[in-house]
Protein backbone atom coordinates (compact mmCIF):
# COMPACT_ATOMS: atom_id res chain seq x y z
CA UNK A 1 0.00 0.00 0.00
CA UNK A 2 1.28 3.53 -0.94
CA UNK A 3 1.15 7.18 -1.32
CA UNK A 4 -0.29 9.79 0.56
CA UNK A 5 -3.25 9.59 2.67
CA UNK A 6 -3.45 12.97 4.40
CA UNK A 7 -4.02 14.46 1.92
CA UNK A 8 -7.24 12.87 0.46
CA UNK A 9 -8.15 12.65 4.00
CA UNK A 10 -8.57 8.37 3.40
CA UNK A 11 -9.24 7.01 6.79
CA UNK A 12 -8.37 3.30 5.73
CA UNK A 13 -8.50 0.83 2.89
CA UNK A 14 -10.15 -3.00 2.91
CA UNK A 15 -9.00 -4.87 -0.10
CA UNK A 16 -10.88 -8.01 -0.95
CA UNK A 17 -8.73 -10.61 -3.03
CA UNK A 18 -10.41 -13.85 -5.30
CA UNK A 19 -8.07 -16.58 -7.22
CA UNK A 20 -9.80 -17.54 -10.26
CA UNK A 21 -7.71 -19.69 -12.77
CA UNK A 22 -9.88 -19.35 -15.23
CA UNK A 23 -11.54 -16.26 -16.53
CA UNK A 24 -14.85 -17.93 -16.90
CA UNK A 25 -15.01 -20.82 -14.29
CA UNK A 26 -16.12 -20.07 -10.52
CA UNK A 27 -14.24 -18.27 -8.02
CA UNK A 28 -11.72 -20.49 -5.89
CA UNK A 29 -10.79 -18.73 -2.81
CA UNK A 30 -11.43 -15.40 -1.20
CA UNK A 31 -9.85 -13.21 1.39
CA UNK A 32 -9.68 -9.72 2.56
CA UNK A 33 -7.75 -7.13 4.72
CA UNK A 34 -7.67 -4.03 6.13
CA UNK A 35 -5.08 -1.23 5.98
CA UNK A 36 -4.97 1.92 7.95
CA UNK A 37 -2.53 3.20 6.79
CA UNK A 38 -0.09 3.46 3.58
CA UNK A 39 3.14 1.80 4.98
CA UNK A 40 1.48 -0.83 6.64
CA UNK A 41 3.64 -3.79 5.55
CA UNK A 42 2.26 -6.68 2.71
CA UNK A 43 -0.41 -9.22 3.36
CA UNK A 44 0.10 -12.78 2.03
CA UNK A 45 -2.77 -14.46 -0.17
CA UNK A 46 -2.28 -18.03 0.07
CA UNK A 47 -4.39 -20.10 -2.18
CA UNK A 48 -4.08 -23.47 -3.35
CA UNK A 49 -3.21 -23.50 -6.86
CA UNK A 50 -3.91 -25.62 -9.70
CA UNK A 51 -0.74 -27.32 -10.69
CA UNK A 52 -2.01 -28.27 -14.34
CA UNK A 53 -3.94 -24.75 -14.81
CA UNK A 54 -0.62 -22.72 -15.64
CA UNK A 55 -2.91 -19.28 -15.15
CA UNK A 56 -2.40 -17.62 -12.48
CA UNK A 57 -5.75 -15.00 -11.86
CA UNK A 58 -6.57 -13.25 -9.19
CA UNK A 59 -9.36 -10.54 -9.31
CA UNK A 60 -9.31 -7.89 -6.46
CA UNK A 61 -11.51 -5.06 -5.52
CA UNK A 62 -10.21 -1.91 -3.67
CA UNK A 63 -12.39 -0.53 -1.27
CA UNK A 64 -11.43 3.39 0.05
CA UNK A 65 -13.07 4.79 3.27
CA UNK A 66 -12.49 8.74 3.94
CA UNK A 67 -12.65 10.38 7.15
CA UNK A 68 -14.99 13.24 8.03
CA UNK A 69 -14.72 16.55 9.10
CA UNK A 70 -14.58 16.00 12.49
CA UNK A 71 -11.79 13.52 11.65
CA UNK A 72 -13.77 10.67 13.68
CA UNK A 73 -15.06 8.26 12.28
CA UNK A 74 -15.36 6.55 8.59
CA UNK A 75 -17.33 8.25 5.40
CA UNK A 76 -20.11 5.95 3.65
CA UNK A 77 -18.71 7.10 0.14
CA UNK A 78 -16.84 4.07 -1.06
CA UNK A 79 -14.92 3.78 -4.35
CA UNK A 80 -14.93 0.17 -5.23
CA UNK A 81 -12.85 -1.02 -8.30
CA UNK A 82 -12.89 -4.43 -9.97
CA UNK A 83 -9.77 -5.19 -11.97
CA UNK A 84 -8.22 -8.73 -12.87
CA UNK A 85 -4.18 -9.12 -12.34
CA UNK A 86 -1.65 -11.82 -13.49
CA UNK A 87 0.95 -10.30 -11.12
CA UNK A 88 2.31 -12.34 -8.17
CA UNK A 89 2.69 -8.65 -6.09
CA UNK A 90 -0.02 -6.35 -5.78
CA UNK A 91 1.01 -2.36 -4.72
CA UNK A 92 -1.79 -0.23 -4.51
CA UNK A 93 -1.73 3.53 -4.70
CA UNK A 94 -5.61 4.76 -4.00
CA UNK A 95 -4.53 8.20 -4.73
CA UNK A 96 -4.36 7.07 -8.04
CA UNK A 97 -7.81 4.70 -7.87
CA UNK A 98 -9.45 7.47 -5.81
CA UNK A 99 -9.44 11.19 -7.16
CA UNK A 100 -11.95 13.41 -5.57
CA UNK A 101 -13.01 16.14 -7.87
CA UNK A 102 -12.49 19.83 -6.45
CA UNK A 103 -14.48 22.55 -7.85
CA UNK A 104 -13.78 25.86 -6.77
CA UNK A 105 -16.35 28.65 -7.01
CA UNK A 106 -15.74 32.83 -7.25
CA UNK A 107 -18.18 35.25 -7.96
CA UNK A 108 -17.58 37.31 -11.14
CA UNK A 109 -18.33 40.63 -11.85
CA UNK A 110 -22.23 40.89 -11.12
CA UNK A 111 -24.29 43.38 -11.02
CA UNK A 112 -25.66 43.57 -7.85
CA UNK A 113 -27.80 46.85 -8.29
CA UNK A 114 -30.14 44.76 -10.57
CA UNK A 115 -29.39 41.08 -8.99
CA UNK A 116 -30.64 39.66 -5.87
CA UNK A 117 -28.88 36.63 -5.57
CA UNK A 118 -27.30 33.82 -8.03
CA UNK A 119 -27.50 30.28 -7.42
CA UNK A 120 -25.37 27.48 -8.91
CA UNK A 121 -25.85 23.74 -9.04
CA UNK A 122 -23.42 21.38 -9.65
CA UNK A 123 -24.29 17.75 -10.79
CA UNK A 124 -22.14 14.62 -11.45
CA UNK A 125 -23.78 11.66 -12.57
CA UNK A 126 -22.18 7.92 -13.13
CA UNK A 127 -25.04 6.26 -14.50
CA UNK A 128 -22.97 2.88 -14.90
CA UNK A 129 -22.08 3.03 -10.84
CA UNK A 130 -25.53 4.60 -10.16
CA UNK A 131 -23.87 7.41 -8.56
CA UNK A 132 -24.92 10.79 -8.31
CA UNK A 133 -23.83 14.08 -6.47
CA UNK A 134 -25.51 17.61 -6.49
CA UNK A 135 -25.13 20.88 -4.55
CA UNK A 136 -26.09 24.26 -4.47
CA UNK A 137 -24.15 27.16 -4.00
CA UNK A 138 -25.35 30.45 -3.92
CA UNK A 139 -24.05 34.15 -4.09
CA UNK A 140 -25.42 37.45 -2.75
CA UNK A 141 -23.53 40.99 -2.30
CA UNK A 142 -23.25 40.16 1.38
CA UNK A 143 -22.12 36.42 0.39
CA UNK A 144 -19.05 36.95 -2.08
CA UNK A 145 -16.58 34.21 -0.37
CA UNK A 146 -15.26 31.86 -2.58
CA UNK A 147 -16.87 27.82 -2.17
CA UNK A 148 -15.59 24.74 -3.03
CA UNK A 149 -17.42 21.80 -4.08
CA UNK A 150 -15.52 18.14 -3.81
CA UNK A 151 -17.07 14.86 -5.46
CA UNK A 152 -15.46 11.18 -5.12
CA UNK A 153 -16.19 9.79 -8.06
CA UNK A 154 -16.78 5.88 -8.31
CA UNK A 155 -14.93 6.01 -11.72
CA UNK A 156 -11.98 8.10 -11.81
CA UNK A 157 -11.92 8.67 -14.91
CA UNK A 158 -15.27 10.02 -15.21
CA UNK A 159 -14.18 13.41 -14.91
CA UNK A 160 -17.14 16.12 -16.39
CA UNK A 161 -20.06 17.30 -14.07
CA UNK A 162 -23.08 19.60 -15.35
CA UNK A 163 -23.53 23.16 -14.36
CA UNK A 164 -27.02 25.53 -13.92
CA UNK A 165 -26.91 29.45 -13.29
CA UNK A 166 -30.05 30.26 -11.64
CA UNK A 167 -31.06 34.09 -11.18
CA UNK A 168 -33.27 36.09 -8.65
CA UNK A 169 -33.40 39.60 -10.06
CA UNK A 170 -33.80 42.70 -7.84
CA UNK A 171 -37.00 44.41 -9.55
CA UNK A 172 -40.68 44.88 -8.44
CA UNK A 173 -41.68 41.67 -10.27
CA UNK A 174 -39.06 39.12 -8.34
CA UNK A 175 -37.84 37.59 -11.53
CA UNK A 176 -36.38 34.45 -11.50
CA UNK A 177 -34.93 32.59 -14.18
CA UNK A 178 -32.31 29.23 -14.85
CA UNK A 179 -30.50 29.12 -17.94
CA UNK A 180 -30.07 25.72 -19.64
CA UNK A 181 -27.70 23.35 -18.20
CA UNK A 182 -23.65 22.93 -19.50
CA UNK A 183 -21.05 20.54 -19.39
CA UNK A 184 -17.85 21.15 -18.05
CA UNK A 185 -14.59 19.85 -16.85
CA UNK A 186 -12.90 23.15 -15.73
CA UNK A 187 -11.80 22.89 -11.83
CA UNK A 188 -13.01 26.05 -11.55
CA UNK A 189 -15.99 28.23 -12.28
CA UNK A 190 -16.37 32.07 -12.60
CA UNK A 191 -19.94 32.76 -12.16
CA UNK A 192 -20.99 35.28 -14.19
CA UNK A 193 -23.93 37.81 -13.64
CA UNK A 194 -27.18 37.35 -15.38
CA UNK A 195 -26.97 39.44 -19.00
CA UNK A 196 -23.99 39.23 -20.69
CA UNK A 197 -25.33 41.20 -23.44
CA UNK A 198 -27.07 44.44 -24.44
CA UNK A 199 -30.23 45.15 -23.42
CA UNK A 200 -32.64 44.64 -26.40
CA UNK A 201 -34.97 47.13 -27.12
CA UNK A 202 -38.58 46.76 -28.71
CA UNK A 203 -41.23 48.83 -29.53
CA UNK A 204 -44.90 48.93 -29.36
CA UNK A 205 -46.95 50.98 -31.55
CA UNK A 206 -50.72 51.35 -31.09
CA UNK A 207 -52.57 52.06 -34.37
CA UNK A 208 -56.01 52.94 -33.50
CA UNK A 209 -57.88 56.09 -33.64
CA UNK A 210 -58.00 57.68 -30.24
CA UNK A 211 -61.74 58.46 -30.67
CA UNK A 212 -62.79 54.87 -31.26
CA UNK A 213 -61.17 52.94 -27.92
CA UNK A 214 -60.71 53.44 -24.40
CA UNK A 215 -57.66 51.76 -24.50
CA UNK A 216 -54.76 48.87 -24.97
CA UNK A 217 -53.24 46.29 -23.45
CA UNK A 218 -50.28 44.50 -24.96
CA UNK A 219 -48.43 41.71 -23.71
CA UNK A 220 -44.56 40.67 -24.98
CA UNK A 221 -42.54 37.66 -24.35
CA UNK A 222 -38.62 37.04 -24.54
CA UNK A 223 -37.47 33.75 -23.86
CA UNK A 224 -33.88 32.69 -24.60
CA UNK A 225 -31.67 29.57 -23.40
CA UNK A 226 -34.57 29.17 -19.88
CA UNK A 227 -34.51 32.78 -19.91
CA UNK A 228 -38.01 34.65 -19.71
CA UNK A 229 -38.95 37.99 -19.64
CA UNK A 230 -42.72 39.09 -19.56
CA UNK A 231 -43.71 42.86 -19.26
CA UNK A 232 -47.25 44.14 -20.12
CA UNK A 233 -47.83 47.49 -21.02
CA UNK A 234 -51.11 49.44 -20.73
CA UNK A 235 -51.92 52.53 -23.36
CA UNK A 236 -54.92 54.55 -22.41
CA UNK A 237 -57.16 56.64 -24.99
CA UNK A 238 -54.95 59.74 -24.42
CA UNK A 239 -51.85 57.79 -24.32
CA UNK A 240 -51.30 56.23 -27.90
CA UNK A 241 -47.63 57.29 -28.52
CA UNK A 242 -45.03 54.19 -29.43
CA UNK A 243 -43.71 53.10 -26.60
CA UNK A 244 -40.33 51.47 -26.42
CA UNK A 245 -39.41 48.26 -24.60
CA UNK A 246 -36.02 47.28 -23.00
CA UNK A 247 -35.38 43.82 -22.17
CA UNK A 248 -32.48 42.73 -20.53
CA UNK A 249 -30.86 39.90 -22.19
CA UNK A 250 -29.02 36.73 -20.94
CA UNK A 251 -26.15 36.71 -24.15
CA UNK A 252 -25.13 38.79 -26.77
CA UNK A 253 -26.30 37.48 -29.76
CA UNK A 254 -29.27 39.08 -31.02
CA UNK A 255 -29.88 36.93 -34.04
CA UNK A 256 -31.16 34.31 -32.21
CA UNK A 257 -34.09 36.26 -30.52
CA UNK A 258 -37.04 35.22 -30.43
CA UNK A 259 -40.18 37.81 -29.24
CA UNK A 260 -43.92 37.45 -29.16
CA UNK A 261 -46.66 39.81 -28.85
CA UNK A 262 -50.25 39.97 -28.08
CA UNK A 263 -53.04 42.46 -27.37
CA UNK A 264 -56.31 43.24 -26.55
CA UNK A 265 -58.48 46.52 -27.91
CA UNK A 266 -61.07 47.89 -25.76
CA UNK A 267 -63.25 50.21 -27.77
CA UNK A 268 -65.23 52.91 -26.95
CA UNK A 269 -68.25 51.11 -26.42
CA UNK A 270 -66.51 48.33 -23.78
CA UNK A 271 -66.03 45.75 -26.50
CA UNK A 272 -63.00 44.09 -26.31
CA UNK A 273 -61.02 42.94 -29.38
CA UNK A 274 -58.49 40.21 -28.26
CA UNK A 275 -55.70 39.16 -30.59
CA UNK A 276 -53.64 35.92 -30.42
CA UNK A 277 -49.93 35.78 -30.10
CA UNK A 278 -47.82 36.60 -33.13
CA UNK A 279 -44.02 36.04 -33.88
CA UNK A 280 -41.80 39.12 -34.30
CA UNK A 281 -39.38 39.52 -36.95
CA UNK A 282 -38.56 42.90 -36.02
CA UNK A 283 -37.75 45.26 -33.32
CA UNK A 284 -41.14 46.84 -33.90
CA UNK A 285 -44.98 45.77 -33.16
CA UNK A 286 -47.62 47.13 -34.69
CA UNK A 287 -50.65 47.21 -31.94
CA UNK A 288 -53.06 47.53 -34.96
CA UNK A 289 -57.64 47.01 -34.94
CA UNK A 290 -56.60 45.46 -38.82
CA UNK A 291 -57.75 48.62 -40.40
CA UNK A 292 -55.24 51.10 -39.43
CA UNK A 293 -51.16 51.05 -39.72
CA UNK A 294 -48.41 53.43 -39.02
CA UNK A 295 -46.24 55.18 -41.02
CA UNK A 296 -42.67 57.31 -40.55
CA UNK A 297 -42.44 60.61 -41.89
CA UNK A 298 -39.44 62.04 -42.22
CA UNK A 299 -39.50 66.24 -42.65
CA UNK A 300 -35.94 67.28 -43.66
CA UNK A 301 -35.41 71.38 -44.20
CA UNK A 302 -33.44 73.28 -46.79
CA UNK A 303 -31.34 75.30 -43.73
CA UNK A 304 -31.59 74.96 -39.37
CA UNK A 305 -33.79 76.84 -37.61
CA UNK A 306 -31.12 79.29 -36.62
CA UNK A 307 -29.89 79.68 -40.28
CA UNK A 308 -33.22 80.66 -41.15
CA UNK A 309 -33.45 83.28 -38.20
CA UNK A 310 -36.06 81.79 -35.98
CA UNK A 311 -36.53 81.45 -32.49
CA UNK A 312 -38.61 78.27 -32.82
CA UNK A 313 -39.84 76.45 -35.54
CA UNK A 314 -43.47 74.41 -34.65
CA UNK A 315 -44.48 71.77 -37.13
CA UNK A 316 -47.70 70.10 -37.32
CA UNK A 317 -47.76 67.01 -39.85
CA UNK A 318 -51.19 65.36 -40.99
CA UNK A 319 -51.93 62.38 -42.72
CA UNK A 320 -54.75 63.02 -45.04
CA UNK A 321 -57.86 60.09 -46.86
CA UNK A 322 -57.99 61.01 -50.11
CA UNK A 323 -60.85 63.10 -49.39
CA UNK A 324 -59.37 65.38 -47.61
CA UNK A 325 -60.00 63.79 -43.97
CA UNK A 326 -57.52 64.42 -41.76
CA UNK A 327 -56.61 60.94 -39.78
CA UNK A 328 -53.86 61.94 -37.69
CA UNK A 329 -51.62 64.42 -36.64
CA UNK A 330 -48.40 65.26 -34.24
CA UNK A 331 -46.49 68.29 -33.82
CA UNK A 332 -43.13 68.95 -33.20
CA UNK A 333 -41.15 71.96 -31.97
CA UNK A 334 -37.63 72.42 -33.21
CA UNK A 335 -34.95 74.74 -32.23
CA UNK A 336 -31.13 75.79 -33.21
CA UNK A 337 -29.22 73.90 -35.06
CA UNK A 338 -32.21 71.29 -35.86
CA UNK A 339 -32.22 70.44 -39.80
CA UNK A 340 -34.48 67.36 -39.77
CA UNK A 341 -37.27 65.73 -37.73
CA UNK A 342 -39.80 62.65 -38.08
CA UNK A 343 -42.32 61.20 -36.26
CA UNK A 344 -45.27 58.32 -36.95
CA UNK A 345 -48.58 58.62 -37.84
CA UNK A 346 -51.77 57.03 -37.90
CA UNK A 347 -53.38 55.36 -41.33
CA UNK A 348 -55.26 53.54 -43.22
CA UNK A 349 -54.31 50.57 -44.50
CA UNK A 350 -56.99 50.03 -47.60
CA UNK A 351 -56.12 53.38 -48.90
CA UNK A 352 -53.61 55.97 -50.80
CA UNK A 353 -51.92 58.11 -48.43
CA UNK A 354 -51.26 61.67 -48.58
CA UNK A 355 -49.21 64.09 -46.05
CA UNK A 356 -49.38 67.69 -45.37
CA UNK A 357 -47.36 70.07 -42.96
CA UNK A 358 -48.16 73.28 -41.32
CA UNK A 359 -45.05 75.54 -40.20
CA UNK A 360 -45.48 78.25 -37.59
CA UNK A 361 -42.28 80.45 -37.94
CA UNK A 362 -41.49 82.03 -34.64
CA UNK A 363 -39.08 85.45 -34.63
CA UNK A 364 -39.41 86.34 -30.59
CA UNK A 365 -42.97 87.54 -30.06
CA UNK A 366 -44.37 87.48 -33.56
CA UNK A 367 -45.04 84.33 -35.96
CA UNK A 368 -45.82 83.43 -39.08
CA UNK A 369 -48.19 80.21 -40.58
CA UNK A 370 -47.21 78.10 -43.40
CA UNK A 371 -49.48 75.81 -44.79
CA UNK A 372 -47.69 73.03 -47.89
CA UNK A 373 -49.81 71.47 -50.49
CA UNK A 374 -50.14 67.50 -50.09
CA UNK A 375 -47.77 65.42 -50.73
CA UNK A 376 -47.64 61.65 -51.68
CA UNK A 377 -43.99 60.67 -50.43
CA UNK A 378 -42.75 60.04 -46.76
CA UNK A 379 -40.22 62.35 -46.85
CA UNK A 380 -41.02 66.22 -46.88
CA UNK A 381 -38.80 68.53 -48.06
CA UNK A 382 -39.17 71.90 -46.28
CA UNK A 383 -37.86 75.25 -47.74
CA UNK A 384 -36.88 77.32 -44.83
Amino acid sequence: MTGDWGELGIDKVVVNATYQPNPAGPLVHTDGWTFAAPNEPARPFNVLIDRENPVRRYRYTTQVFLKDLANIESKARVLVKDDSTAQRDLVIHPANEFRPIQIALEAGPIDWNVTRQVDVVLKYDDPAHEFQAQQLFSFRQDRLAPQKWVVYPQDPELRGYEITFAYHLNDADNTYFRLAPVHSTEEAVIVPGPFRGAPRRVQLIPAVKAEDVRGISAEILFEKGGYRFHRQEDFGADDLKPRWVQIPAPDPDPKSDAYQVRWSITTADWDVQEYAWRHMTTAQCLLGDGTHGVESIRLVFTRSVAEAGLTSLVVTVETLTPTGEVIDDDTLVLRGAATEAATQLLVLQASPLAYRYRLKKVIGADSQSVESTTNHARRLVVDL
